[in-house]
């Protein structure tokens, strides 16, 4: 595994901290290596926040983000101060209410979902927005295990609050769902299955599913069909 790196960023409040913290374990749980470091303004709201990961099969040798492979902005202004440092390869995950102003990048390099919003709205608080991007984050990117992830927050936020958070965790991975795309460096691919029907003497596209690559490979053998070759997944496209 090449070594990927995360930047999550915002401003104080947000947790971004938290996130990356829990990014970060949720890797250990999948027995790799992470370092997690963060920076924030003397505000203790309101000034800019910053949590950034590094996740590899090997110690890292070097414990700073240089050029991410995803940038996680959760405000405006960390979007305008970090965007150069998103590699050109790299993704780009934004909050549609935080965010209105996005870059002309290629197609596919952008995803933009309602944490606030949804974490506020639907779960009546906003504060888990967080955990709303981070289940997000992770269904998207296939960066570490959705299990790992579960037992990371768990583990990782304060007593009592592990069910709320849990359940912003579940919407997140749910408005993923059928946004997934492949990230150099990161492990694991989210391939995508088409099922098509026929009907009417044309074919229909019926689903577009992202599945994994070891279930789409399953699924081919199950139905009889060669793995590779024509009519494979293509991942990360």
């Amino acid at each position: 595994m090449e070594r990927t790196e995360v930047r999550i960023a915002g401003f104080g409040g947000q947790g971004v901290v938290l996130a990356g913290v829990l990014l970060g374990r949720a890797a250990l749980e999948d027995g790799r290596y992470a370092v997690q470091t963060q920076s924030y303004g003397a505000e203790a709201r309101g000034g800019a926040a910053r949590s950034e990961v590094i996740i590899t099969d090997q110690p890292a040798l070097y414990p700073e983000v240089v050029a991410p492979h995803v940038l996680v902005a959760l405000s405006q202004a960390a979007l305008d101060r970090y965007l150069a440092d998103l590699r050109p390869d790299g993704l780009l995950i934004a909050d549609a209410e935080l965010v209105s102003r996005l870059p002309e990048r290629p197609a596919g390099s952008i995803l933009r979902e309602r944490f606030t919003e949804v974490a506020g709205v639907e779960l009546g608080r906003p504060i888990v927005a967080n955990m709303v991007m981070l289940g997000f984050l992770v269904q998207a990117t296939g960066l570490v295990g959705l299990d790992s992830l579960r037992e990371a927050v768990k583990k990782g936020v304060p007593p009592g609050t592990e069910v709320l958070n849990l359940k912003a965790v579940e919407r997140g991975i749910e408005l993923a769902t059928g946004q997934g795309r492949h990230c150099p460096g990161i492990r694991g691919y989210l391939c995508f299955e088409v099922i098509l029907v026929y009907r009417l003497g044309l074919w229909h596209l019926a689903e577009f599913l992202p599945i994994g690559e070891r279930k789409y490979a399953e699924n081919r053998g199950a139905a009889g069909l060669p793995i590779a070759g024509a009519g494979r997944c293509r991942c990360g496209e």
